[in-house]
């Protein structure tokens, strides 16, 4: 026997990965096939805008909002508190601009403040 147990319970591991992985199915293409997801719709370009909220409208701003809905292009943010609104209105061609350099025109066409 050349090989220990150890080596073959390893050599087996790693061809059952390489095995999984070429059956690989990206998340995103699974999670549009659920149908609670069809019916309330997966809006990955809302999701991004989440994660991504701190760089998009500065870490000041994104402390006191967060991007609410994302519908026919319309991007709405709320805020908790009305100074914060008002400072996110100055914001809004900022966010604007930097939500459409990562998504595109058509994704995100206009931004406005998400009524409380």
């Amino acid at each position: 026997m050349g090989q220990s147990r150890a080596e073959l319970s390893a050599r087996l591991r790693t061809a059952q990965r390489r095995e999984l992985l070429q059956h690989h199915v990206p998340a995103a293409e699974i999670l549009r096939d659920l149908p609670a997801l069809q019916r309330i719709g997966l809006n990955t370009a809302l999701f991004f805008l989440r994660q991504h909220w701190p760089h998009i409208a500065g870490s000041a701003l994104a402390s006191h909002s967060i991007p609410w809905s994302l519908k026919d292009g319309v991007l709405s943010v709320k805020t908790d508190s009305p100074l914060q609104r008002q400072e996110l209105t100055y914001a809004l061609p900022r966010i604007l601009r930097i939500a459409q350099d990562h998504l595109g025109d058509v994704a995100v066409q206009s931004v406005r403040a998400a009524h409380p």
